[in-house]
């Protein structure tokens, strides 16, 4: 019996350094593919592939030591993860839903809503689910003030009524993300720039 719980405990430590070491290479990758260092990359992402996909469907297995490492890639890799992991994106977001009950607060499960209805939006195709989930998020991120987040719900939510000719709409959606991105810090000129592309 004791070699069982020392195996667990062992199989335990191990998961956790797992999922600590690829949120780091997830983060780095996803970063530097919106950078110059795209090709790196992607040539990275290439090589890690494998792990990566895993990574996401080791959400099912969370506890509160990684909960905190699932949601920071499903905060800051959420564009990659849509992009280069879509099959395993939708199972990856229900279960980071289902840990925010458990281990989260209300703006972990915004952010989540905010992935998944870029998800929806620009994977899927279901625009309308894609606008329920971003104003879901947008509800909850509006009570915490100026953030990276909420330029982003603004910025998403207007994407998504460009593609239902809203443009009215999405035009005062992408000018509320610029005004919080305009005076916000550098890590804020993504989206900037992606509100003043759209």
């Amino acid at each position: 019996m004791r070699l069982y719980v020392d195996n667990l405990h062992t199989l335990t430590e191990v998961r956790v350094r797992y999922i600590k070491t690829f949120t780091d290479v997830m983060r780095s990758i996803s970063w530097r593919y919106s950078s110059q260092e795209y090709a790196s990359a992607l040539a990275d992402f290439a090589f890690e592939q494998p792990n990566l996909q895993k990574l996401l469907l080791e959400m099912q297995y969370t506890t509160q030591d990684t909960y905190t490492f699932f949601i920071r890639m499903a905060t800051e890799s959420s564009k990659f993860i849509e992009r280069y992991l879509s099959g395993y994106a939708e199972k990856f977001y229900s279960e980071c839903h289902r840990a925010a009950d458990r281990y989260g607060t209300t703006m972990d499960k915004a952010v989540i809503d905010l992935a998944v209805g870029s998800l929806y939006t620009n994977v899927k195709g279901n625009f309308k689910e894609g606008f329920i989930k971003c104003s879901a998020a947008l509800r909850i991120l509006q009570r915490g003030g100026k953030s990276l987040q909420l330029a982003t719900a603004y910025q998403r939510i207007g994407y998504n009524l460009l593609h239902q000719d809203e443009n009215e709409e999405a035009i005062n959606n992408f000018k509320k993300s610029l005004a919080i991105s305009s005076v916000s810090g550098k890590q804020f000129n993504l989206i900037a720039i992606q509100s003043l592309n759209s």
